[in-house]
């Protein structure tokens, strides 16, 4: 997705990575900003206006049109404008994914806090998980193309509560996908999850000093004589905050919700 830094795809590694890549046959770059548009030549590469969709769908328009134009694939990547890696990293994920593509798995998970620790924050824990997990964050993450369909399906019982706070909206779009899956898979009535986070897996983040003031709420170090790191601490604190209420809530709402699609082995 590009929205506000479009040098960074235009100069790093990413795109010529996956355009290189044997087992990638077609890319969906997403526009979301009319001043950052720009077209990405490669025959690859499906350059999308979706100015209208951001505003409309937000986060969340990644899986909008994952269920709408993936038609080659029932395998698919979600991947960050700011991630590299070498192809590798691509090709271990789709041999692990091929042992068992009924989860979601990636290079960053999550799971809730418990007990006494699930008091600070609403339980969202930040900390990266190695192996089985609840959630797997959208940064460098692969799935089923057919549970982009699902999100759609299920996004309105969470759209009209705690969605409507959000900032940007849909924040949290990458639990909601995890939750969902784990509902369809039917693995989170026996609370027996499936997903899985590969921490040693070789992806960088090359902006994530941008991102000690932007929405991810960043927080490192302690330097309490600057209103900067107040002022990052506070968006640290939000987010957690915020994103463990989304947790929550979207996970109570779909307990109470029928599958519309039981697990295929």
């Amino acid at each position: 997705m590009n929205y506000g830094r479009p040098e960074l795809l235009k100069t790093s590694r990413l795109l010529p990575t996956l355009t290189q890549h044997k087992n990638i046959d077609e890319i969906f770059l997403l526009h979301a900003n009319n001043k950052t548009k720009f077209h990405y030549d490669h025959e690859k590469v499906t350059n999308i206006d979706a100015v209208k969709e951001n505003d409309t769908l937000g986060l969340s328009m990644r899986f909008h049109f994952c269920d709408k134009l993936v038609a080659k694939n029932d395998w698919v990547f979600m991947i960050d404008d700011d991630m590299e890696f070498p192809p590798e990293s691509v090709t271990f994920l789709l041999s692990e994914f091929m042992v068992d593509s009924k989860r979601i798995i990636g290079r960053w998970g999550r799971d809730m806090n418990k007990g006494a620790l699930s008091l600070f924050s609403d339980g969202y824990n930040t900390v990266e998980r190695d192996g089985v997990c609840e959630v797997v964050l959208t940064k460098f993450m692969l799935m089923e193309q057919s549970i982009c369909k699902a999100f759609g399906e299920h996004k309105g019982i969470v759209e009209d509560s705690v969605v409507r706070y959000s900032k940007p909206y849909w924040n949290g779009e990458d639990i909601f996908m995890s939750l969902v899956a784990n509902h369809v898979y039917g693995y989170e009535k026996k609370r027996e999850y499936r997903n899985r986070a590969y921490p040693h897996l070789n992806v960088v983040d090359v902006n994530n000093l941008e991102k000690e003031s932007g929405i991810s709420g960043s927080h490192s170090g302690f330097r309490p004589w600057s209103s900067k790191w107040w002022s990052t601490l506070n968006n640290h604190l939000a987010h957690k905050t915020y994103r463990g209420q989304f947790w929550n809530a979207a996970r109570n709402e779909l307990r109470r919700t029928k599958s519309k699609k039981g697990r295929k082995n």
